[in-house]
C-alpha cells in the first residue's frame, strides 16, 4: 500500500502528521510578527496592553503549546506516527488506554516541565528571528 506513487504509506502518514504541528508553528510565527509590528513597545516590555495585544500573545503561546503537545508520541496525537508501524498498530489497538495514559502523563510535573521548556525554546527562537528582522 502506498500513499502516492513513490511514497510508502508510512512515510506519507508521517508527512501528513507533521502538517498539524507545522501549521501551529507557522501560525505562531505569523502572530508573533504581527504582535511585534503592531505593538512594539508592548512586546519589548512584556507588559499587558490592549485586548488585541493580549489576544495575539495568547494565540502565540497556545499555538506553540499545541505544536509541542501534538508531537508527543502517544496515540491519537500526531507524534505517534513517528514510531515504527508495529508500535502504531499496538497503540491503535489499545487507544482508549493510551488516551487515559496521556491524561495521566501530562499531570506529572517533570513531563509538564519538559513541555514548557520545549514551548519556551520555540518561543525564544521565533521571537529572536523577529527581533533580528525588525
Amino acid at each position: 500500500s502506498r500513499f502516492r506513487r513513490g511514497v510508502k504509506m508510512h512515510t506519507g502518514m508521517l508527512i501528513t502528521s507533521l502538517a498539524g504541528p507545522a501549521s501551529n508553528l507557522l501560525f505562531a510565527f505569523a502572530v508573533a510578527g504581527i504582535h511585534l509590528v503592531a505593538f512594539p513597545a508592548d512586546a519589548e516590555t512584556g507588559q499587558l496592553g490592549s485586548a488585541m495585544a493580549d489576544l495575539l500573545r495568547n494565540l502565540f503561546g497556545i499555538n506553540l503549546l499545541l505544536a509541542v503537545f501534538n508531537m508527543i508520541p502517544i496515540y491519537p496525537l500526531d507524534g505517534h506516527r513517528m514510531l515504527p508501524e508495529r508500535i502504531n498498530m499496538l497503540m491503535a489497538q489499545y487507544g482508549t488506554f493510551c488516551v487515559f495514559g496521556l491524561l495521566l502523563l501530562i499531570q506529572i510535573p517533570m513531563v509538564n516541565a519538559l513541555l514548557r521548556i520545549a514551548q519556551m525554546t520555540l518561543q525564544s527562537w521565533i521571537l529572536g528571528f523577529w527581533h533580528m528582522v525588525l
